[in-house]
């Protein structure tokens, strides 16, 4: 039960954050903290000096899987 609030409480989290393309099913993308609300990036957490809030695939029912 916990599982499935958490899997909720993420993908409601990123469908409500900003991002500038089209999430491709199956691919890793990288949810940040933003000034005004998160956002998802192609670039990994390596590569620059934000906070990551967590890495994710879109899968084929919408639904976001933490990774």
């Amino acid at each position: 039960y916990n599982n499935l609030i958490d899997d909720y409480k993420w993908t409601k989290l990123i469908y409500e954050a900003s991002y500038n393309f089209q999430p491709i099913t199956g691919e890793k993308y990288h949810l940040y903290e933003g000034k005004e609300q998160p956002f998802l990036s192609l670039i990994n957490p390596n590569e620059w000096d934000k906070k990551h809030l967590g890495t994710f695939k879109l899968l084929n029912n919408g639904k976001w899987e933490k990774i």
